[in-house]
This record gives C-alpha cells, structure tokens and sequence, in this order.
C-alpha cells in the first residue's frame, strides 16, 4: 500500500489507519536498506516505511511488498506519534553497504519504548531489546519475541543520561560560561 500524500504530514495520514503497524521504520531510504528482511518479515508482519525517498528503484520494489505501507517524509516533532504507530523499530541495512553505523535511529526508537530489529551490532545491546538478525536470523519465534517486548517500560532504560542531546549541549554551554568567567 502506498500512503502518501504531499500536503499530509505523516501522522495525519497514520492518524486516519485504523491500524498499529508490528514494525516500523523511520529515516531516508536508500540503496543500502535490506529489502530481503523487509519482504521476509512481511511474510507475516505489517510493516511501516516513514521517509523520503532517495532511490526510486527501492521505492517502486518496496510499494510491490505484501503488508508495507510507505508514508512520506516527517519533521523531527512528529516521532513521538510515528513510533505510536508500530510495535518494533526497524533497522534493516545490508552490512556490506553500511559504513557508519549511527545508532541516531536506535535511540530514538529505544526512547519511544520500542524494541529494535536490526541488522547491525551497536554499542547499546540487550538480547531481548535490540535483535540482531543478522546473526540470529528471521523466524517467526524471533520475530514474535521481539513483538511481546514492545512497550516494555524496562527499554527506555537502556539509555543514560549521556545518551541525550541536551547532555552533550549542557557540557558545551557550562564549558563556554565557566572559561568566559575565568577571563
């Protein structure tokens, strides 16, 4: 299914589904996303795409996918309610064409109280919260495990203080004030 509509935000689209998605994904689609995960997991699992596009060809092959529904891009503000909207957050990237492994995505999705299926091993890890398919792959026991944990209060607990933005921020703003008092 394809939900998108230019002059809607996202979640005035999700808002109108009468529907909670089981996974979710959130971010800019490209070439290096794993569309074999996608397809498996939606064997029998709905799964939501909020993003904008930068390959069309993915595009195309993901709005020919059974039980995905695509929504277009999102502001910031809009990811408390996105990640309403699914049970488990989703970060399926082929390992040989990632070259980063940000983990932005998987705090979000962690801070929102979703557990997350992933592709990638990240330095925050929990065998019941942060899956990776990778190594144990997609069958349906592993996906039903993760589904239970979603909402779970025990996930936002993954993340320390440190893990915030407004951490690093209050660092750097006490830093300038105290050298701006020393001078």
């Amino acid at each position: 299914k394809l939900f998108f509509d230019p002059t809607l935000r996202p979640y005035d689209v999700a808002g109108s589904v009468d529907e909670i998605f089981d996974f979710g994904f959130v971010g800019f689609i490209t070439d290096k996303i794993d569309l074999h995960a996608i397809t498996s997991i939606s064997n029998n699992h709905s799964i939501a795409i909020y993003g904008d596009f930068y390959d069309e060809s993915i595009k195309s092959k993901l709005v020919g996918i059974d039980n995905v529904t695509i929504f277009g891009g999102f502001e910031y503000g809009d990811l408390p309610y996105i990640c309403s909207t699914f049970k488990v957050g989703l970060l399926p990237y082929l390992a040989e064409r990632s070259h980063d492994g940000s983990p932005l995505k998987l705090y979000e999705y962690l801070r929102h109280g979703r557990p997350v299926l992933t592709s990638l091993n990240y330095e925050i890890t929990h065998e019941n919260f942060i899956v990776n398919y990778g190594s144990l792959g997609l069958g349906p026991e592993i996906l039903l495990e993760i589904l239970r944990y979603s909402g779970s209060p025990s996930i936002c607990g993954l993340l320390t203080e440190q893990d915030y933005l407004d951490f690093s921020l209050r660092q750097v703003l006490e830093y300038i004030v105290k050298q701006s008092t020393i001078t």
